[in-house]
């Protein structure tokens, strides 16, 4: 059995797989797995391992998934810039990329970035309650009660149960008040 943090997907997949962007593709999956486990100093082992081999974009966003839960909210930005730069509106994690994004710059404390990131991860997949509650704290954080509320109200009317967004939507409705 490999140790964790091993480069061992990255030589199995060079191994046994050819042209390079096959590698890639073994190497996405194989990091994609790692993430799915919460094993994410190895997504970002493999990740760089990948990276020079050939750069892909979609090892790009799981290496920015797993800076973010590592903390390292620098190198999440990145990382998911990079991927949104290459990939345009025809990458798939596209959505979930700007989520991340909205992430860290909320934990940076970086109000209007968030606000910015959360607003396209809503316009590119407005069906997430979640999405639209982050895109309110964004919004309450720099003040901005109506779009604040807005996004909560938005949030409630995809998960009615959704207690967060209940207790915040109360707590912004006398701000949001003209």
């Amino acid at each position: 059995m490999p140790k964790p943090n091993s480069p061992w997907p990255y030589r199995s997949a060079t191994k046994s797989c050819r042209p390079t962007r096959n590698v890639s593709r073994h190497l996405w999956s194989s990091a994609g797995a790692s993430s799915a486990l919460n094993r994410y100093t190895e997504v970002i082992s493999t990740g760089q391992a990948g990276m020079r081999v050939a750069f892909d974009a979609r090892i790009s966003e799981v290496m920015g998934e797993s800076y973010y839960f590592l903390g390292q909210m620098e190198n999440c930005l990145k990382s998911l810039q990079k991927y949104v730069e290459v990939s345009g509106d025809s990458g798939d994690r596209g959505p979930t990329a700007y989520f991340f994004m909205g992430e860290a710059y909320l934990r940076l404390k970086k109000y209007s970035h968030a606000d910015m990131a959360y607003s396209t991860a809503v316009l590119k997949e407005p069906s997430m309650p979640r999405w639209w509650f982050r895109l309110g704290n964004a919004c309450e954080a720099s003040g901005d009660w109506k779009r604040a509320l807005d996004a909560y109200n938005k949030a409630l009317a995809l998960s009615p149960a959704l207690p967060e967004a209940v207790s915040a939507q109360a707590r912004v409705k006398a701000q949001a008040a003209p």
